[in-house]
């Protein structure tokens, strides 16, 4: 689907590229089939507007290029297409403030655009005898379109509905008040009705333009809801991306056979490489995830992504020194991006370095929110181990709110963090269990932990408890029964791994189980 990506370098400002995307070269079509110009005075009429409008969307672009090149923030390109305009910037505002000022100053632009065409309009008019005037219909004509787009973009963007420039700005005036969450809730509440009435408007004049619109706000709309954005990721990946569509399930054998198949089509291509890693590493395959990683890193010695991952796996090796080498790396390569801050974070978390980790986790947060609910539980060991509780139990509560069973349950991968941290696991899911007894996540969650750190008794007593609420959930068993065969109780093993077996859909959980079986023999 990379076609559908495709631009043209058209120039620069300030050293951001400014491009068209392809299908601004159906726009001449668009433009007849609206206009259908009679005569040749009519054509240049309409390419004249055309032009004009695509200028005046230009502008728009390069006032919020503008402002965020001034707080700091490097905008990788200005993109152009029939419906509108993208600034691709390489991180988000990390203050909300600074984000209401780079939405701001788009129509800003705009106005003083239609300020000045007003006003030289009007001066015109009013200082210049009528016959003259009559000599210069075009200029007239130019100014009093000028100005007509202007308010017409200034308008549309300023409207209360999410993304458009005037919903960002309240969402960001919301959060300074409010917070983020309940921000996010109301500039939704808020944009609804407002989009209702824009579409009925296109309905109702014809404006299928408008309607086109109106359909990708409304995608944008529903990323304010967690729920809504997990259906849309689904959706979108089971019809373009398949191997994402079964990540996003956690079946990461599907994920494998669909990459593997890819590579084998396209060899040369690195991103099917990283995504098979990345599934390899969730199985706790490590070997055949390095093997991928390295192979991309011949195709690609540059690619910051394998980099990452690499030193990830070094970081589960006990090779931090190597592991840092490779996060020095891959910081240099993307310095804006909250990826390499994190891996570094977590590193130092192990090292015990917890204010150095804490730093790292910081500076991840604050380049690109919202990340997954794992980076504010790590953040929140730090903040544990450093004696500031209050700081710990608001990062958990934020990990929740983020997702409650992302925050809940860690994927095998990962369960190594709870090494040393059963203090902070009893902390956190006793806060939550105290509150939230009817979720079986966080029983999983407190019995991963303890039978991480060896408490297997205890970690039973937690299967047990998420079992009775959740009893088809395969994780469940699978760590009940580790727990059973490290005490020696070999037959409640290997019945828990059968149950495992028959409960679950995913095929990795199914073979996790049938080795366990064979371990018992």
């Amino acid at each position: 689907m990379q076609w559908l990506t495709k631009s043209w370098l058209v120039g620069r400002f300030r050293g951001t590229e400014i491009r068209f995307h392809f299908s601004m070269s159906f726009s001449l079509v668009f433009a007849y089939l609206i206009v259908r110009p009679e005569d040749l005075r009519g054509v240049l009429a309409s390419l004249l507007g055309l032009g004009g409008i695509v200028i005046c969307v230009l502008v728009h672009e390069l006032g919020h290029t503008l402002a965020a090149q001034l707080l700091g923030i490097e905008v990788k390109s200005i993109v152009l297409w029939p419906l509108g305009g993208f600034t691709n910037l390489s991180r988000k505002p990390e203050r909300p403030f600074h984000n209401l000022l780079v939405s701001g100053s788009g129509p800003l632009a705009n106005i003083v655009i239609l300020v000045v065409s007003s006003a030289v309009y009007l001066g015109l008019f009013f200082a210049v005898p009528g016959a003259a005037l009559n000599q210069a219909p075009l200029l007239m004509r130019l100014l009093s379109t000028l100005a007509i787009l202007n308010l017409v973009l200034v308008v549309f963007n300023l409207l209360p509905v999410y993304p458009l420039d005037g919903g960002q700005m309240m969402r960001s005036g919301l959060q300074m008040i409010v917070g983020k969450p309940n921000a996010d809730l109301i500039t939704m509440i808020v944009s609804i009705p407002v989009l209702l009435c824009l579409v009925a408007f296109a309905l109702l004049t014809g404006d299928y333009i408008l309607l086109a619109i109106c359909i990708l706000i409304a995608l944008a709309v529903g990323t304010l809801s967690r729920r809504t954005l997990q259906w849309l990721n689904l959706g979108v990946n089971y019809l373009f991306r398949r191997a994402g569509y079964h990540y996003l399930q956690g079946d990461f054998d599907r994920v494998i056979r669909h990459l593997t198949q890819q590579i084998e089509r396209e060899p040369a291509k690195v991103q099917p490489y990283l995504g098979r890693a990345i599934a390899y590493l969730h199985i706790l395959k490590k070997e055949m995830a390095r093997a991928d990683l390295e192979r991309a890193l011949q195709l690609d010695p540059n690619n910051a992504i394998a980099l990452g991952l690499l030193g990830n796996i070094y970081g589960m090796d006990k090779n931090y020194d190597a592991a840092l080498q490779l996060g020095e790396r891959d910081l240099q390569l993307r310095p804006n991006s909250s990826i390499p801050f994190f891996n570094r974070g977590g590193v130092y978390l192990e090292l015990g370095e917890f204010r150095t980790a804490l730093e790292s986790f910081d500076k991840a947060i604050g380049l690109m929110p919202p990340l997954p609910p794992i980076v504010f539980l790590l953040r929140s060991m730090a903040h544990f181990r450093l004696g500031d509780l209050d700081s710990a139990h608001r990062d958990q509560e934020q990990a929740l709110r983020l997702s409650p069973k992302d925050a809940l349950i860690m994927f095998d991968v990962n369960l190594p963090v709870f090494e040393g941290y059963l203090d902070w696991a009893e902390d956190y899911y006793g806060r939550v269990i105290s509150g939230k007894t009817h979720l079986p996540w966080a029983h999983q969650g407190r019995a991963d932990g303890y039978r991480i750190n060896g408490e297997y008794e205890r970690a039973i007593s937690d299967y047990t408890s998420g079992i009775e609420l959740s009893p088809r959930e395969a994780g469940l068993y699978l760590g009940r029964g580790k727990a059973y065969q490290a005490l020696g109780e070999r037959t409640r093993a290997a019945d828990d791994f059968r149950k495992a077996k028959e409960v679950t859909g995913k095929s990795h959980q199914k073979r996790q189980a049938e080795e366990c079986l064979r371990e018992l023999g």
